[in-house]
Formats: structure tokens, sequence, C-alpha cells
């Protein structure tokens, strides 16, 4: 990536004079401390202007212009010749949007190619692979968002409801008990679906309220859709 380059250059600018008029160890060590330098503000000048592009698109979501927040989000794409895991974060909010549409089939590739440590489009990916039935797939997605979002109690919570559904209650069983441990006491949700389960209750999702209907598993109830249309 060209950060990388310039920033490779600077380390190599500073460095070699130093090298040929001083030592190796004299011209090697400002050498690497510049590159470090230039590099950490470089990235961080290019993730501000991706930041600054996502805001953007968010504020064409919230107007509904959904085909026009999913082109500014993809002009960002510009960024990516500079420097890394900016296709990453692309991907990761086009498959959000895609999937929060409805559009799994959209959704898809892009949240395969999200950046690989936000459990929500982890989650959504496992979420698709449970409707499909690839349950090998879905475990192997859904092991990697609790190892990602191993302090989120949603993130345990919906893995262990797709086993659930799946008729895996023992599995689901120890999902919850390995979620409780790494979340502590904190949520209470948690906490109260590995009872019901232990008692051959049903799981229960809506109190986690809209975070956990954006993944698309159940439908949100009526009177709260006609709440959330109101807020728009």
């Amino acid at each position: 990536m060209l950060n990388v380059a310039i920033a490779l250059a600077a380390g190599i600018a500073v460095g070699l004079p130093l090298t040929l008029l001083l030592s190796p160890v004299e011209g090697i060590l400002p050498g690497v401390a510049i590159f470090a330098l230039a590099y950490f503000l470089l990235a961080r000048r290019a993730m501000k202007r991706l930041e600054a592009v996502f805001k953007l698109a968010e504020k064409e979501l919230l107007a509904n212009r959904v085909d026009r927040a999913i082109q500014m989000i993809e002009s960002g794409r510009a960024l990516a010749r500079w420097q890394f895991m900016v296709d990453s974060q692309i991907d990761a909010q086009l498959g959000m949007i895609h999937y929060i549409r409805d559009d799994a089939k959209k959704a898809q590739p892009f949240l395969e190619r999200a950046f690989s440590r936000l459990w929500i489009t982890s989650a959504m990916l496992g979420a698709i692979y449970y409707k499909k039935k690839d349950v090998d797939a879905m475990r192997k997605t859904f092991d990697k968002t609790v190892a990602v979002g191993k302090k989120q109690g949603l993130a345990w919570s919906v893995y262990a409801w797709c086993e659930w559904k799946l008729g895996n209650t023992e599995r689901a069983i120890e999902i919850l008990g390995r979620g409780r441990k790494a979340v502590g006491e904190s949520d209470e949700r948690l906490s109260s679906n590995l009872l019901a389960l232990q008692n051959d209750k049903k799981m229960k999702m809506k109190s986690y309220g809209e975070q956990w209907y954006q993944f698309r598993l159940e439908k949100m109830p009526i009177e709260k859709q006609q709440v959330r249309f109101a807020r728009n």
C-alpha cells in the first residue's frame, strides 16, 4: 500500500545517511522510528477520511436514501490503495446494509470479506448460514463471533438461539454457560435464557430490543415497528 511505501521511503531517507556516516546501529534505529511514526500518521489520516465517508453515508441512511449511501461508501474504496483494511471495513458496512434490508444474497459476499474484528457482521454471516441450514459453516462463523465479541452477551445469545432452534438444546446451554463466564453477571438476559433452557423453557430474545431484531431471526413486533417509524 502507498502509505507503507511512503513511510518506508521516509525511514530510508533518515536511516541510510546515518548508517553511512556513523554506523548501522545508529542509522537503523532512527530509520525504524521514522518509518513507524510516518506510517502511524499516514494510516490515521486515511482512517479519518474513511470515517468521514461513513458519517456522510450514515446521514443518507437516516434520510432513507439507501442507494445514495451505498454509492458513497463504495467511493471510499479509493483509499484502499493507500491503506490496509479499507476494503474489509467497507465490505462490513455494505454487508450490514444489505442484510438489514433483508437481502442476504447480496449481503453474504460482503460479510464474508468483512473486517474480522467486528462481531456484529460475523454474527450476521452466522445467521445467514443458519437460515441455509449449513451448520458447519454456522458454527465456524459463530465461534469467531464469540471470540471477537466475548464480552458481548448478545453475541453468545444469538449463537445459542440458532443452536436451540436447530434442536440442539444441550449445545445451546453449553454456549450460554461459556457466555456467562465470559460476560459475568452483567447480562441478566443471557442468564435468564440459560435458566430457561435448563428448565425446558423457550429462549426469549425480545428484551435485547432492536439489537436483536437487526439479525432478522425474528420479526419485530408491529408496535415496535410503529414506534421506530414514528421516530423517523
